[in-house]
């Protein structure tokens, strides 16, 4: 039943993904009359006190800030953002007792990678070169548990159409997490080359034994089933 509903979101993006305005049109107002409504409320749903979570795409800390609030003083919130300005707002968000802030990008394997960053919160981002193009560091998650980082009960991801490298790179990581809050970005994988990527990643979560279930055509939630 989840791949019938990851194909139809797929058809559906395809259908709008040549007219670009009207698709970002869409996409805005479900996001916004839908969306973030549903996303705070899974997230204050699965959000235990004493949580560690990791925020993959923290941009300016929209979320970071709602999960320091859910996981308490005892917990530790995780903010994965690779925009150098964005980071330094992250910062300022909590002490180091209770927030890390890792400047770099989640991926497959580790390295460096050059971003080109719109918006003017770069909440837009894509792999590429230019005169504005910023060096950033890329790494798998298993890296960051290798350096120290604290492993995650909870993770959310928000990067531009590169969920699943970002899944690909934890493999050590995904076994210890309860939940996963994914926003899907069907256009930009679709940019990639990759349009069937949604399926992979359903199919991966159940693979690691996560019952998948969408909160709306953008937003998936992955829980782990006992």
């Amino acid at each position: 039943m989840q791949d019938v509903i990851v194909r139809v979101l797929i058809g559906a993006h395809r259908v709008v993904r040549d007219h670009p305005r009207v698709h970002q049109s869409l996409i805005s107002l479900v996001n916004r009359s839908v969306g973030e409504k549903r996303v705070n409320s899974s997230i204050i749903e699965l959000t235990r006190p004493d949580d560690v979570v990791w925020d993959v795409g923290a941009n300016i800390g929209t979320y970071t800030r709602l999960f320091l609030d859910r996981v308490g003083s005892g917990g530790h919130v995780v903010a994965v953002e690779p925009v150098p300005s964005n980071a330094a707002i992250l910062r300022a968000l909590g002490p180091s007792e209770r927030l890390t802030v890792v400047e770099g990008a989640l991926a497959s394997s580790d390295g460096e990678t050059s971003l080109v960053v719109s918006g003017k919160s770069g909440e837009t981002s894509s792999i590429g070169d230019g005169p504005d193009a910023l060096t950033v560091r890329v790494a798998r998650g298993d890296t960051l548990i290798d350096e120290g980082v604290p492993s995650p009960q909870i993770v959310k991801i928000d990067v531009e159409g590169f969920e699943g490298d970002v899944l690909d790179g934890m493999s050590s990581v995904l076994p210890g997490v309860r939940s996963v809050i994914i926003e899907v970005h069907f256009a930009a994988m679709a940019r990639r080359e990759r349009p069937a990527e949604p399926l992979r990643l359903v199919r991966l979560l159940r693979d690691c034994g996560f019952g998948v279930r969408w909160v709306d055509p953008s937003h998936l939630v992955a829980t782990r089933e006992r």
